[in-house]
């Protein structure tokens, strides 16, 4: 047994340190650069250069640094991928900063605000781009982690006493570290990284003053230009997409929804007491679904409760006296397949139109 156990160990440990070397060198994701990737990226957009090629990052800390070096906006965006193509191109002469993430949660509101908050500088409008799943505790959103010291000050700021104890916090930042080092590990990880072999040193980012590229681009508001391919998506693959999208299961985020957050209930709205009381504007904006998906979530007892958070986002613009701009229902403005790029991103253009038709001012 003991010959078998060391004849084991003789082929594990270096297959397992392969898969970290791997892992670690190529790092598809970037994980294990320590924001080099991201920073870099932040700094060129601050040198008002827009970026092109850029792959697999960390949006929470390139928020961190680009943050860290532009200066005050008119108007802060505050969202996820789908409010990221609102550009400086829907408004005349305003500066404007659009720091939404990926399945952006209300940890991620909180702590990229705080990041501005502690530079010092005050926005006059905060626009919110609020998604349904930010009112689904099981939402599976962790990526705010990479901000757990601002979303910790900026909750002490608004609820007035500290978050939990220092168990809490301990097991938070304890859960980011695990998740980013379980990577190393990780054989999905591994494929990817064997994946990107090839590509690796041809996945430089890189300044443009072009708005519209080959390759995905970071604009310097923050905003967002796809790539071709994607901006290309023909109308039968967009409608493949989106019943794709409605037969994933769970959909995205929306696993286990049966009832609106208390919590994130009582966080939202402290948050947004705390800016109408700092003399900021407010403003929410909800981005339509595609047809499909949106008639799929009328119709299904699962997911109707989709419904319910723009009802929901409705009842606080009225009671905090907050313009409401878009609705989850495409229907409302007459959306089509063509006016989207899956089940859940509309174009710029449709997003546009309905900025410009409720003719916010500020």
């Amino acid at each position: 047994m003991k010959k078998f156990a060391v004849q084991m160990s003789a082929i594990c440990i270096p297959v397992l340190f392969l898969i970290m070397s791997v892992n670690y060198f190529i790092d598809p994701a970037n994980i294990f650069q320590n924001g080099k990737y991201e920073k870099g990226i932040a700094d060129l957009l601050c040198d008002s250069l827009n970026i092109t090629n850029i792959v697999n990052y960390d949006e929470r800390l390139q928020q961190k640094f680009f943050i860290e070096c532009t200066h005050q906006p008119d108007l802060l965006i505050l969202g996820s991928s789908r409010s990221m193509l609102i550009s400086s191109d829907f408004f005349e002469n305003k500066n404007i900063k659009n720091n939404s993430v990926s399945g952006a949660s209300i940890e991620d509101y909180l702590a990229i605000y705080h990041l501005y908050q502690r530079r010092k500088m005050k926005p006059k409008v905060v626009l919110f781009c609020l998604d349904p799943w930010i009112l689904n505790d099981n939402n599976g959103q962790y990526r705010w982690m990479s901000l757990t010291d601002d979303y910790f000050l900026m909750y002490e700021n608004i609820e007035g006493n500290t978050f939990g104890d220092k168990k809490d916090k301990f097991l938070i930042k304890l859960k980011n570290s695990v998740n980013k080092y379980y990577e190393l590990v990780s054989l999905s990880y591994f494929q990817e990284s064997l994946s990107n072999l090839e590509l690796k040193g041809r996945t430089i980012y890189y300044p443009t003053k072009n708005k519209v590229n080959d390759t995905f681009t970071k604009l310097i508001d923050g905003s967002i230009c796809y790539d071709k391919k994607y901006r290309e998506t023909s109308d039968l693959e967009v409608e493949k997409e989106a019943k794709k999208y409605i037969n994933s299961n769970p959909i995205y985020s929306l696993g286990n929804f049966t009832n609106l957050s208390k919590r994130n209930q009582v966080t939202l709205e402290i948050f947004l007491k705390y800016l109408i009381n700092k003399h900021i504007k407010i403003v929410i904006f909800l981005a339509p679904y595609h047809p499909v998906v949106y008639d799929f979530f009328s119709n299904s007892n699962q997911y109707k409760i989709v419904l319910e958070t723009e009802s929901y986002f409705e009842k606080i613009a009225t009671k905090y006296d907050i313009q409401i701009i878009g609705s989850f229902n495409p229907h409302k403005y007459n959306l089509i397949n063509s006016d989207f790029y899956d089940g859940m991103h509309c174009k710029k253009s449709v997003i546009e139109r309905i900025f410009h038709e409720s003719l916010l001012n500020f």
